[in-house]
């Protein structure tokens, strides 16, 4: 993905002692100006949701969810597909 990230931010959400430092993924995203995000889990992509387009990349721990704002992708390459769509 040439030029698409300057860079990677750790949430650290799975602290267990360390809550000072604990960030959402939204937050993390809203902190940095971020405008699509791609997730596998269904828990963090309905949160992302409600603030911006998510990306679902298809597994088995994600059969069936469909929400507003939530575009499934099979593959990566569907991922690059719908993302330019998206911010087209």
């Amino acid at each position: 993905f040439p030029k698409m990230f300057s860079g990677f931010e750790l949430g650290n959400h799975h602290a267990l002692n360390d809550n000072k430092n604990q960030r959402t993924k939204t937050e993390m995203c809203k902190k940095r100006g971020i405008i699509l995000k791609v997730e596998d889990q269904v828990g963090y992509a309905l949160e992302l949701s409600y603030c911006m387009p998510v990306i679902l990349l298809d597994k088995p721990w994600n059969f069936g969810f469909e929400k507003k704002n939530v575009y499934r992708a099979m593959n990566w390459k569907e991922v690059v597909e719908i993302a330019q769509n998206l911010l087209d």
